[in-house]
Parts: C-alpha cells; sequence; structure tokens
C-alpha cells in the first residue's frame, strides 16, 4: 500500500517537476481500467492509500 503523499516524496528526491496535485490526478486516473501500456490499475486500500489492483 502507498499513499500519494509518499509517491509525491519520491518523485521529488527524483526530480519532478510535477505538483502534488497532478500525481493525485494521475492516480485517480489509473483506477479506471487500463487501455494501453503499462496496463496497470490501481484500487484504493483502506481510506488513505492504493496498491496495484490484482487480477489486471
Amino acid at each position: 500500500m502507498f499513499t500519494v503523499r509518499a509517491v509525491y516524496a519520491e518523485m521529488l528526491a527524483a526530480g519532478t517537476v510535477y505538483s502534488e496535485s497532478t500525481v493525485f490526478k494521475t492516480m485517480q486516473r489509473m483506477k479506471a481500467p487500463p487501455v494501453r501500456p503499462p496496463f496497470l490499475r490501481l484500487e484504493r486500500a483502506g481510506g488513505d492509500g492504493f496498491r496495484v489492483a490484482l487480477g489486471v
């Protein structure tokens, strides 16, 4: 399980120029069924986090 804040912190450490809201919106979009690579889908894990959906 991971949170938007944790993902964003890793991206900041790597030198991202994206805002935290952009990361959040992208992760929200990844909850929909994937239609192009990398074919990953996220699902809510508890109330605060996400995880890669199983059976994708």
